[in-house]
C-alpha cells in the first residue's frame, strides 16, 4: 500500500472580467463644480458618509434584506395586496397583534434597536388609518410610550444610544397627546367591556371560546394603559407623580398572569415560539425588514426576541425591580440606603436574603422611631436591624460576630427617652427598670424571630406574634386598665368637666402610680395597632418638666427606704384613685 501523502490539488483559475468605468465617470461629473455633490431621492449625503460600510443595509447588496426573494411591503401596500387588515379583525388576531408588540417592546428595552423591534409593526406607520379600536388604540399608545421612555432616557438620564442620533425611526404619526392615548385605551377597554357584558346577558355559551378571548384582549388593554400611565407619573417634575405610579404599576403586575396564560390564544403565538428558537417573525402586521434603511451605520445586532410566556415573566420581573424602588426612595439616612441599593438592583432573592435576613422580611427593614409615638415591638425591631446595619458598616463588623445585646445595649435607652419625653416622672418605679427592659425584648424578639425563620408550627402562636408586633411595648409597672369617662366602669362623676378624660382604678403603690394627666394619652397608646395613635407626644413644656425632675430628685430618697421612708417623712396615703395632677404635654391628632 502506497502511503506516500498525495499531492495537493491545483487551484482552480479564477476569472475576474474588470471594466473601466474611467471615461464614464468623468464625462456624468463633467458639469459638477468644485464642493458639488449627486443627490437623489433615495441616496443623499447620509448615504454617501456611510456608503463603505459593511453590513449596511442601504449599500451592502449581499445583506439578507437585499437579497431577499420576497417583496417588503410599506402598510398602504400590505392593506391594497389584502394582506394587512385594518378593521373587523377578531379577538385572536387583536391578542396576536399585541402579544407580539409587547415582545418586540421588551426586546427594545433590553437594549436592541428601534428599528428592528418596536418599528417592525406595520400599523405604527399610519395609526389613525386603522378602523380596529382596540388596534388603534394600543399602536396609539405604543408610540407614545416609546416616545416618552426615549425623552426621559435621553433627556433626563442622560443615556445615549448611536440610533437616538439618527433621523427618528418611529416619528409621532398619531397628533394625540399622551394622556389623550390614555383615554383611547380606556375607551376601547369599555367597548370591550360592553361586549363582554351584552354576551353574558343574552347566555351566548356557544361562542365560549371567543369570549375568553374578549377577557384576554380586555386584560391586555388594562396592563398597557397601567403601564402608560406608571410611566407618564414618573415623568412628572419633583417626584408629583410617585404614588400614582406606584399604584398603576401595582395593577399592571396584577393583570400579567391573566397575559401569561392566555398567550396561546394570540393568532402569533406559533410565530414568534420560533422566531424565538432562531428564525424570523413574519406575521400579519410585522416584517423584520421594513425599516432596515434606517438602521445606523454601526454593525447591527441580531435582535432578540423572547417567546411569550417567557416575555410576561420578564415584564413581572421588571415590575418588580421598579415596585422595589419604592423602598430605596423610603430610606430616611444613609445606612438603610446602602443596605436597600444592593436589594434593589439584585435579581436574584438570594442576594436580597444575603444583604438583609428573613427577620427584616417579616417586619420590615431598618427604621428610626417616630419621635412623636412611643414605640410598638414591631418598630422596637426594626430600629434594632438598623443598629445592626449601622455596626456592620461603620465598624466593619461580621454580621456573625453581632450579638443580640450589643443591639440592645443601644436600643434600650432609646425606648426610655421616648418614654422620658412624654412625661419626666416615666422613670423606675413608674416604668420596669433598664435591665428588665432589657430581658423582656430579648425574650420578645426571640418568638418573632423563631416566627420569621419558620421554627413555630403552631398557627396560633403565629396569630400572637403577628398582633403582637403592632401593639405598644407597655413598660409601665401598673398594668390596671384605663378607662375613659363614657365607660360605666370609670366611676366618672361628670364627664364634660373632667380634666383628665380618662380613669384608673389601682392598688398600685404611689410612687408606682401613672401620672393622672397622661392617662388619656396612655390609654390611646395601649388600644392602638400600628405606630400611629390619636395622641402624639407634643413640644416640651419646660416649666412643667422642670418641677417633676426636680419633684423626681426630691422623691428619690424616700424610695429606697420604701413604705416606711414614705410614712417617715410624714405623707399621708391617698387613695389610689386619687393623687396629684402630673403630667407633660400631650398633643390631640
Amino acid at each position: 500500500m502506497d502511503l506516500a501523502p498525495s499531492a495537493p490539488p491545483e487551484p482552480t483559475e479564477v476569472e475576474y472580467h474588470w471594466t473601466d468605468i474611467t471615461d464614464d465617470f468623468l464625462n456624468a461629473c463633467k458639469d459638477l463644480k468644485l464642493g458639488e455633490l449627486v443627490h437623489d431621492d433615495m441616496f443623499g449625503l447620509f448615504d454617501a458618509m456611510s456608503a463603505i460600510e459593511m453590513m449596511d443595509p442601504k449599500m451592502d447588496v449581499g445583506m439578507l434584506c437585499n437579497s431577499s426573494q420576497r417583496q417588503i411591503r410599506s402598510f398602504q401596500q400590505a392593506v391594497e395586496d389584502g394582506l394587512l387588515k385594518t378593521a373587523d379583525l377578531t379577538p385572536r388576531e387583536q391578542l396576536g397583534v399585541m402579544d407580539t408588540s409587547l415582545a418586540y417592546l421588551l426586546s427594545w428595552l433590553e437594549g436592541h434597536s428601534l428599528t428592528q423591534t418596536v418599528s417592525t409593526n406595520a400599523y405604527l406607520q399610519a395609526p389613525h388609518s386603522i378602523q380596529d379600536r382596540c388596534v388603534k388604540a394600543f399602536s396609539v399608545a405604543t408610540i407614545q410610550l416609546v416616545n416618552t421612555i426615549s425623552e426621559l432616557l435621553v433627556q433626563v438620564a442622560l443615556l445615549y444610544e448611536e440610533e437616538d442620533f439618527q433621523p427618528q425611526s418611529l416619528p409621532d404619526r398619531t397628533g394625540v397627546t399622551p394622556l389623550r392615548a390614555v383615554g383611547m385605551l380606556r375607551e376601547a377597554e369599555e367597548d370591550v367591556t360592553r361586549e363582554l357584558r351584552a354576551r353574558r346577558k343574552a347566555g351566548d355559551t356557544a361562542a365560549r371560546e371567543e369570549t375568553e378571548e374578549l377577557v384576554a384582549v380586555q386584560a391586555r388593554l388594562k396592563f398597557f394603559r397601567c403601564l402608560f400611565q406608571a410611566v407618564l407619573a414618573f415623568s412628572k417634575k419633583e417626584n408629583q407623580g410617585l404614588e400614582e405610579a406606584w399604584k398603576a404599576l401595582s395593577s399592571a403586575k396584577e393583570l400579567l398572569p391573566v397575559l401569561k396564560n392566555t398567550c396561546p390564544m394570540g393568532a402569533s403565538y406559533e410565530q414568534v415560539e420560533q422566531a424565538a428558537k432562531g428564525g424570523h417573525l413574519v406575521t400579519m402586521g410585522f416584517d423584520p425588514l421594513l425599516n432596515q434603511r434606517q438602521l445606523p451605520p454601526a454593525f447591527p445586532r441580531y435582535p432578540r426576541l423572547r417567546a411569550l410566556p417567557a416575555t410576561m415573566d420578564e415584564l413581572t420581573a421588571l415590575l418588580d425591580r421598579l415596585l422595589r424602588l419604592r423602598t430605596v426612595l423610603e430610606c430616611k439616612h444613609l445606612h438603610a440606603l446602602m443596605m436597600a441599593n444592593p436589594a434593589a438592583s439584585s435579581s436574584r432573592p438570594k442576594t436580597r436574603r444575603h444583604v438583609a435576613s428573613k427577620l427584616s422580611d417579616f417586619v420590615g427593614g431598618g427604621k428610626e422611631f417616630d419621635p412623636s409615638e412611643l414605640p410598638t415591638l414591631r418598630a422596637v425591631i426594626q430600629k434594632g436591624i438598623l443598629v445592626k446595619q449601622k455596626l456592620m458598616i461603620e465598624e466593619e463588623t461580621a454580621k456573625q460576630k453581632i450579638e443580640r445585646g450589643d443591639i440592645l445595649k443601644t436600643v434600650v435607652p432609646l425606648i426610655l427617652g421616648q418614654w422620658h419625653k412624654a412625661n419626666a416622672k416615666f422613670c423606675p418605679p413608674v416604668i420596669i427598670k433598664e435591665k428588665s427592659l432589657a430581658v423582656r425584648i430579648e425574650r420578645l424578639w426571640k418568638r418573632v424571630e423563631d416566627v420569621a425563620w419558620g421554627r413555630v408550627k403552631n398557627k396560633k402562636e403565629k396569630e400572637a406574634v403577628e398582633k403582637l408586633l403592632d401593639e405598644l411595648l407597655d413598660i409601665t409597672t401598673c398594668h390596671h386598665r384605663v378607662m375613659l369617662c363614657q365607660d360605666p366602669e370609670s366611676g366618672c362623676v361628670d364627664q364634660d368637666k373632667c380634666k383628665f378624660k380618662a380613669h384608673v382604678r389601682c392598688c398600685c403603690p404611689l410612687e408606682s402610680k401613672i401620672p393622672k394627666m397622661e392617662l388619656r394619652w396612655l390609654y390611646s397608646q395601649r388600644h392602638k395597632r400600628q405606630e400611629k395613635s390619636d395622641v402624639a407626644i407634643g413640644g416640651d413644656d419646660r416649666p412643667k418638666s422642670r418641677r417633676q425632675r426636680s419633684a423626681a430628685k426630691r422623691k428619690a430618697p424616700s424610695q429606697t427606704g420604701g413604705r416606711r421612708g414614705l410614712r417617715a417623712r410624714g405623707q399621708r396615703r391617698l387613695h389610689p384613685c386619687q393623687g396629684p395632677s402630673q403630667g407633660g404635654d400631650v398633643r390631640l391628632r
